[in-house]
């Protein structure tokens, strides 16, 4: 049996045999470090899923959008991570298609564009902002904050990703700023081009990497392994830091909101742990655990007040939601399922049709 024969047999299995998504990121140095492969189309697919995804011609989990922006129009963007980009239900579900469709039939010419990446957190999000979001001339930002990860998504110690950008920090943590009062950030590592063309093409390659990271995973700083370090009164100093440096990435978020003259929104979705005493039992260092699970949301909250940014907060309607039998979040797979979607889109709609 030749190499070649090898090969075929292995990528058929990877392909036919195995649960295995596609690909839809590539490297973007000058952006948030990865963005979307433009006009990518392909499968998101789980044991509780199987979504065909096409990504627009600008990089986004989205229709193809109008630049510059049609006049008369009111044109919102949200940004976010893997909760917004919502690979795991089709387009018409997500909570940004809803929130367009819903206020759209209220009579007023209105876009709602979904600028959502996996893995990033606020600091990323900036740069997708600026770097992207600022083209469609918005009239309001919609920050998408998930608090289970987003406060040390902007921390390159606790969750440091060799692809993506962070703040550059200098003595005490403070983020380091250019003559122009812009946010300084870290140099990506970027893929050869034959890794990333393999990562995008071969099915085989994604399934042999993907079980050497598992087998090999394991934060490089005990800090980061401690799940619930968010969720107690006292947080470690490299904590601190991440919650210091989230908070000052939310920021500017609303600084660059308000110079291209739009209204920064921050919406905070719950962890399903935060807020489902089920979800909880499936992870045994939850069980029984003496900690405050709406702390993160406490924080960004009354962060969000002092600053006199809008806020618009879900937790209230997810928790009646699982107390009434439903399941806003996939059991496995952890992100929102089409009711969790829908839940948000009724919350934020409203928030934003009183604007």
């Amino acid at each position: 049996m030749t190499l070649a024969t090898c090969v075929g047999i292995l990528e058929g299995g990877a392909r036919w045999l195995v649960v295995m998504p596609d690909e839809f990121l590539r490297p973007d140095p000058s952006g948030a470090g990865i963005h979307h492969i433009a006009g990518r189309e392909g499968r998101w697919v789980s044991s509780e899923f199987d979504v065909r995804v096409r990504i627009n011609s600008d990089g986004f989990r989205d229709r193809e959008r109008a630049t510059p922006k049609p006049p008369g129009t009111r044109r919102i963007v949200v940004l976010g991570d893997s909760i917004t980009e919502a690979l795991q239900v089709s387009l018409e579900e997500t909570f940004a298609a809803r929130v367009e469709r819903r206020l759209t039939a209220a009579g007023r010419p209105v876009e709602v564009l979904n600028l959502g990446i996996s893995a990033l957190g606020p600091a990323q999000e900036y740069l997708i902002l600026r770097e992207y979001g600022v083209r469609y001339a918005p009239d309001v930002v919609v920050l998408a904050v998930f608090t289970a990860n987003d406060f040390r998504n902007s921390l390159a110690v606790l969750e440091g990703k060799s692809y993506l950008r962070y703040p550059r920090q200098g003595p005490g943590g403070a983020i380091m700023r250019g003559a122009d009062g812009d946010v300084l950030f870290t140099d990506p590592l970027v893929l050869n081009p034959g890794r990333q063309w393999l990562r995008t093409h071969v099915a085989s390659y994604r399934f042999i990497r993907d079980r050497v990271w598992r087998l090999g995973r394991g934060p490089a700083n005990p800090a980061a392994a401690d799940l619930l370090a968010i969720y107690r009164e006292t947080p470690t100093s490299v904590w601190r830091e991440a919650i210091d440096v989230t908070l000052a990435m939310v920021g500017d978020v609303d600084a660059l909101a308000r110079r291209i003259g739009a209204q920064l929104i921050v919406l905070v979705v719950p962890a399903p742990w935060e807020v489902d005493p089920r979800a909880r039992d499936q992870q045994p260092e939850f069980r029984g655990a003496a900690v405050d699970w709406l702390r993160p949301q406490r924080l960004l909250l009354d962060w969000l007040a002092r600053h006199r940014i809008l806020a618009v907060a879900v937790s209230d309607v997810f928790a009646h939601e699982i107390a009434a039998g439903g399941r806003p979040y996939f059991r496995i797979d952890g992100h929102l399922t089409p009711i969790g979607h829908r839940l948000v889109a009724d919350r934020l709609a409203a928030a934003l049709g009183d604007l």
